[in-house]
């Protein structure tokens, strides 16, 4: 009996230790690199954004306590190793749900790129996408706004922007813009940046659509 008891509590001493390890591996990992991986993921200084301040010793201490958590109740009954486990898992859900996912949206969300594009639309726009269907298409889930024309080559969107009514163009990736064009063949548009995802995306926006409305560019976007 006295064997199968102990039998039984190593069945579950085995996964804890390797979350154990696991945890504060990515703890420590996060306390020594997330500053500087922050940084040059969304290109700012963490000490001047208090969210993403925030975030980063949640995720710090998130772990790091867990790990700690796991390691003490390795000495307790099956039951509070088990119950520890359940405790982190829902902990990690509500700090998905109100801190992890709201804070990265700000910067990583097509939202933000969508509600502009909205702001500029009219009936008698026509919208380009120079990208991929599949993978640039997350903002019309925000706007409900479909591409017109879909283009793979820089010479297909030149055509685009420089043809008669009023264009908007998406790039999904800013230097495709930037190696193709000079200033002066984009003159006519502003140009919005966003961070989606690990890509810097761009609106590019004819400019008498904007006559009527101003577009809210507060931090989350850089204008060129």
């Amino acid at each position: 009996h006295l064997n199968g008891k102990i039998k039984e509590k190593k069945s579950i001493i085995i996964p804890m230790l390797i979350l154990i390890i696991l945890f504060l591996t990515v703890g420590i990992y996060i306390y020594l690199n997330g500053e500087a991986l922050i940084t040059e993921e969304l290109d700012f200084q963490l000490n001047k954004n208090s969210s993403f301040f925030t975030l980063y010793q949640s995720l710090y201490f998130l772990f790091t306590g867990a790990g700690i958590v796991f390691l003490l109740s390795i000495f307790t009954k099956k039951r509070y190793m088990f119950g520890s486990l359940v405790m982190f898992s829902l902990i990690l859900i509500i700090m998905l749900k109100t801190l992890f996912l709201p804070t990265l949206n700000t910067v990583k969300s097509e939202r933000y790129l969508a509600e502009d594009l909205a702001a500029a639309y009219n009936e008698s726009t026509e919208v380009g996408l120079w990208g991929s269907l599949n993978n640039d298409s997350g903002f019309v889930f925000y706007n409900g706004i479909y591409y017109d024309k879909i283009f793979s080559e820089a010479e297909e969107a030149r055509e685009f922007i420089n043809s008669e009514g009023n264009q908007i163009l998406i790039i999904n990736e800013a230097e495709k813009l930037y190696d193709n064009f000079k200033q002066n063949d984009y003159q006519g548009f502003k140009v919005n940046k966003y961070r989606v995802g690990s890509d810097d995306m761009l609106l590019l926006i004819e400019k008498p659509l904007l006559t009527n409305r101003a577009l809210d560019s507060d931090n989350r976007m850089a204008e060129e």
